[in-house]
């Protein structure tokens, strides 16, 4: 369910009715305060903050809560200014066995394709939020380089960086600034 796509009074009756519930960290979980108490959700982390609104919730309805690990962001973020890398991680397999859930592996996932898009996203992102608050860049993130996204970039690819990859990294950050 995408929250977005439903009334509030369509979104309160989903979640009223809901037995189990699966999402990624945000809105969606913070609607199983219209559950019933004991429902099972499973939450899927984006990123490794801010989760004590969702623990209250939680709490407050008396679910049976799991929480898993999705994110491979490797880039500086903050909770209202980013975009994450969802993957499957190694959590994510451990959790699907423990369900007893064989997933194999989705060939069609590019590793590259991904990560590149990532970088691609957050940098635009940052760079629209740069141009009406300067100030921003300079103190969140004047540590990170783009020799730290080449490096990172190569890291997670396990494999050196080619030379068109990288003019397409530099011309990202160009068109960027």
């Amino acid at each position: 369910m995408s929250p977005e796509k439903y009334s509030i009074r369509e979104q309160v009756a989903i979640m009223a009715g809901a037995k189990e519930v699966a999402c990624v960290y945000g809105t969606a979980g913070h609607l199983i305060l219209f559950s019933h108490d004991h429902v099972k959700i499973t939450v899927l982390n984006r990123f490794s903050e801010g989760f004590a609104i969702q623990f209250w919730m939680n709490q407050a309805r008396r679910v049976n809560s799991v929480w898993v690990d999705i994110s491979m962001n490797f880039l500086p973020h903050t909770h209202f200014l980013s975009c994450y890398l969802l993957l499957p991680t190694v959590q994510w397999e451990e959790y699907l066995k423990s369900d007893g859930i064989k997933l194999p592996w989705d060939s069609s996932l590019n590793l590259k394709e991904s990560v590149f898009e990532y970088i691609e996203e957050w940098t635009r992102l940052v760079a629209l939020f740069a141009k009406k608050h300067p100030k921003f860049l300079e103190t969140r993130y004047r540590s990170f380089t783009f020799s730290n996204f080449v490096e990172v970039f190569s890291k997670l690819i396990r494999e050196p960086i080619n030379s068109e990859t990288k003019k397409s990294l530099e011309n990202i950050f160009k068109k960027n600034k």
